[in-house]
């Protein structure tokens, strides 16, 4: 199922650093499957937990959104990592947000406020928290 969420990821980073917007039929599907699949294997425990990572990530990169350039597809996205690696999502957010620090900064530097593509950072951010859960 991870390998559906890191395609359609791919898919909308890509859309993402070609300026286009992102359409629901991209980003949405991973997080229906996941959930979907939970519902049907009938762990009601590791569910809670899961959806527990989901609301608070949603939350999170909603209040983001509201404040900042963030998009739709950013907080959907968010919100599939929790779903997908529970509390573990948080992580993933954070290495995207300690990736993009580089070029927040020399955006600021050459005073360019407008907005950049976090997408790409996000899949670099998953990728990383996979490679540390698998191997540790």
């Amino acid at each position: 199922m991870i390998f559906f969420l890191l395609f359609s990821l791919t898919v909308a980073s890509i859309l993402d650093i070609k300026g286009r917007p992102i359409p629901l039929w991209i980003s949405i599907p991973p997080l229906l499957a996941e959930l979907s699949f939970l519902i049907l294997a009938r762990s009601w425990q590791f569910l809670l937990y899961r959806l527990g990572g989901m609301t608070i990530l949603f939350l999170l990169l909603l209040a983001c959104a509201m404040i900042g350039h963030l998009g739709g597809a950013d907080v959907i996205y968010g919100a599939s990592f929790g779903l997908y690696l529970g509390l573990s999502g948080f992580y993933a957010v954070l290495a995207a947000l300690l990736f993009s620090l580089p070029y927040t900064a020399y955006m600021k530097y050459r005073r360019n406020e407008k907005p950049y593509p976090f997408l790409p950072y996000m899949l670099a951010g998953l990728l990383v928290t996979l490679s540390v859960n698998t191997f540790l």
